[in-house]
């Protein structure tokens, strides 16, 4: 376990954000349906940080007592730079160090959007770190780093040194972390008061000299300085999600994931569509109630390629910017984690929507209501009652562990019966929350 607290620097006067500076701090800027500030302190959180010191300030125009009230609502604990605007984010930091005991420390501007994973690798690396993206223009502005072959870091400064003009440049991004051993240096140097008025470029560029650091290259961040910025910023903090749809059949699970698909940018596919689309599906009602019945021992080889192929969605979807619903039964283990596996390089939501209906008397309704009409709907495959008792059978329940702790997940069950929905997990999430509406929208309109 590794222990780690966290600091987000968030006193600025916002000037470079024109009008929008003034109104309110750039933290509680609305990214989608949540401030930056939550963004930040959610991802934070699930990577496992609860020791977030929240540094803001008391002067300028977007510092109303009803913006500094919502931040402490957000993170409680909150510090006030009451002199922010004779100082800079040098010294807000020393007054955040001031309450922190010594653990390895995460610092980060608050106005930097960024993703789960790059907190996550952050954690993982050993090393003193300071984030960067390259830029190709010495003129740039912000502060750049520089570094020598190993990509330790030299300095760091406005203006690029003379030797390092014909250098790979790279530019600050907002976020560094510091080892716990090292934190006492960088309190010594903190707490001296001709670094108070200036910004943390400054410190970054003697403690380099004291202490390794190193350049950590990243790609996926955006500093939110001005307007066109904060709309990049929106573009990138876009979460897709993958559904499972998980139940027995005829509990009801095609006909939520249908109305699921009324979410913008989202796909379902459908296993029965899969074996059509493979030439594997049962020709008769016969042939289909032999084949689902587990007891028979007939599916295995042709799940493989249906749960395979289902999997293999996710990422071309996912490049194209679309949410995707996988419409199948997932009962055992090694069909969901086909799922994972595809999951794991993506930052995005895992979603299981969990079917059920405990009244076994509509169960057996449903399913003679399928024979009758079978190969009326290309969804209809029939599978029988013995079927559903012996998929029951062998389903293996989700366990605790299960899903890698690096997987965004939310968990949602729906009784098709009663129509009652309920999150069983992340109802922090907004795609948990786009989705439950949806399904809490068909309830009210069904009967």
């Amino acid at each position: 376990m590794i222990n780690m607290k966290a600091i987000i620097l968030a006193a600025g006067l916002g000037t470079r954000m024109g009008e929008f500076g003034k109104e309110i701090p750039k933290c509680l800027l609305k990214i989608g349906e949540k401030t930056l500030l939550e963004i930040q302190t959610d991802i934070l959180k699930r990577c496992g940080i609860k020791d977030i010191v929240v540094v803001i300030g008391k002067e300028g125009l977007c510092w109303t007592k009803e913006n500094q009230d919502k931040i402490k609502n957000i993170a409680p604990l909150t510090i006030i730079n009451e002199i922010n605007d004779k100082t800079h984010n040098t010294y807000s930091l020393k007054l955040a160090l001031d309450k922190i005991s010594t653990d390895d420390i995460i610092i980060i501007d608050g106005d930097v959007i960024f993703q789960k994973k790059i907190v996550e690798e952050v954690m993982q690396d050993k090393r003193n770190i300071i984030l960067s993206k390259k830029i190709h223009n010495v003129m740039s502005e912000g502060n750049k780093i520089f570094i020598n072959n190993g990509g330790k870091v030299l300095g760091m400064s406005r203006n690029v040194p003379q030797e390092f003009l014909h250098h790979q440049l790279y530019i600050y991004s907002g976020i560094k972390k510091i080892q716990r051993e090292y934190v006492s240096e960088l309190k010594k140097i903190i707490n001296e008061k001709k670094y108070h008025d200036k910004d943390l470029g400054y410190v970054i560029d003697d403690i380099c000299k004291i202490i390794s650091l190193y350049n950590y290259p990243q790609e996926k961040i955006v500093n939110i300085n001005r307007p066109e910025e904060w709309n990049e910023a929106k573009k990138m903090s876009e979460i897709f999600f993958v559904v499972i749809m998980q139940g027995y059949t005829a509990t009801g699970k095609s006909t939520i994931a249908k109305k699921m698909s009324i979410i913008p940018n989202t796909v379902v596919y459908h296993s029965a569509l899969i074996r059509k689309d493979l030439g594997l599906s049962p020709k008769s009602v016969e042939e289909a109630d032999k084949f689902f019945n587990y007891d028979n021992n007939l599916r295995l080889e042709i799940d493989k390629k249906v749960y395979r192929n289902l999997a293999e969605k996710i990422k071309e979807n996912i490049q194209q910017k679309r949410n995707i619903i996988l419409d199948a039964g997932y009962f055992f283990k090694w069909q969901r984690d086909l799922v994972y596996e595809q999951l794991k390089d993506l930052d995005i939501d895992l979603i299981i929507v969990r079917i059920i209906c405990n009244d076994e008397n509509e169960i057996k309704r449903r399913l003679i209501k399928r024979e009758k009409e079978f190969n009326r709907s290309p969804f209809n495959e029939t599978p029988s009652w013995n079927a559903y008792l012996a998929s029951k059978k062998v389903a293996e329940p989700i366990r605790s562990g299960e899903i890698p702790s690096t997987i965004n997940l939310g968990i949602i069950e729906y009784d098709s019966r009663t129509n009652f929905a309920q999150i069983k997990r992340g109802e922090d999430s907004l795609n948990v929350q786009k989705v439950m509406q949806v399904i809490v929208n068909d309830n009210k309109n069904s009967g």
